[in-house]
């Protein structure tokens, strides 16, 4: 795990710094070309979106707690905002939930924050969203939120319509290389492949 908060976090590896180095490289040479720069990646925070809410007594399941369903209603939801965002309007499609980690229960009337980030985007029009959900603390608000939950949704767009996210902090690295990760070793099948090409209005490959 590359988690920050993790009792055992490991870094990137080499490759994978070297990966991160060459897109800082690639947005710099981006910079630098005259108008229009079209191949400009975008910076993580640029598609970085967040929503706020009180647990509320009808969102309570049986533990007396905040129900799953209202804890991955709310991710998907801001997930599907930061992916039409990203696509900038263009057709797109979930295609899937790579990891839904329940860290510790929400209580009735906690003040909640929901944060969607665009963490990658692979050749295929692949992109991963994360989305994390802390509980705010109002009468401490120098705390560290505590992280309630996290999920990675996939979802695909038309392959002309992709485009670069660039990480800039630590945490987005990390963030960015774990996405990475899934896309090297979660790669669509040859249905998947042919079901999203036609879904786009393209022949396969």
């Amino acid at each position: 795990a590359m988690m920050l908060r993790a009792s055992i976090s490991n870094p990137p590896t080499t490759e994978e710094m070297t990966a991160v180095h060459e897109l800082h490289r690639m947005a710099v040479a981006a910079h630098e070309l005259p108008t229009p720069r079209l191949n400009r990646p975008d910076d993580i925070e640029y598609h970085t979106h967040t929503s706020s809410a009180v647990v509320f007594p009808e969102k309570r399941n049986v533990h007396g707690k905040a129900f799953g369903g209202f804890v991955a209603s709310g991710a998907f939801d801001l997930a599907y905002f930061a992916a039409q965002f990203f696509t900038r309007g263009a057709l797109f499609v979930p295609i899937g939930l790579d990891d839904a980690d329940f860290l510790q229960p929400v209580s009735i009337g906690d003040m909640v924050r929901f944060v969607a980030r665009v963490v990658h985007c692979g050749d295929d029009a692949v992109f991963r969203v994360l989305v994390t959900m802390d509980v705010i603390e109002p009468t401490d608000p120098g705390k560290l939120p505590q992280r309630t939950n996290r999920l990675m949704f996939a979802f695909a767009t038309d392959p002309t319509n992709k485009r670069t996210v660039l990480p800039k902090s630590y945490p987005e690295v990390l963030m960015h290389v774990d996405a990475a990760r899934r896309h090297a070793t979660q790669g669509l099948g040859p249905n998947a492949v042919e079901d999203l090409a036609t879904f786009f209005g393209k022949a396969p490959a």
